[in-house]
């Protein structure tokens, strides 16, 4: 969180308290915390949330993907 990569990710699914975001694998090494930051439609650039919890679930390497999932309460 205190820097380093940023890169782009897209939410693509919200279920029972987790946010699933969508990634670079390079931008999530194993072991280093990272800052999602969120927007709401007409917020931008000012950040509505940040997370720092994320757990990859999904890594593709070869294919530089990887599925985060986000604790963020209930359901949106």
């Amino acid at each position: 969180p205190n820097g380093g990569r940023s890169g782009a990710a897209v939410c693509v699914g919200c279920r029972d308290g987790f946010a699933y975001v969508l990634t670079a694998a390079h931008l999530v090494p194993a072991g280093e915390p990272r800052a999602y930051e969120f927007f709401a439609r007409g917020s931008y650039p000012k950040v509505v949330r940040t997370l720092t919890r994320g757990e990859v679930v999904v890594r593709l390497a070869d294919a530089d993907v990887a599925l985060v999932r986000l604790p963020v309460g209930a359901d949106p």
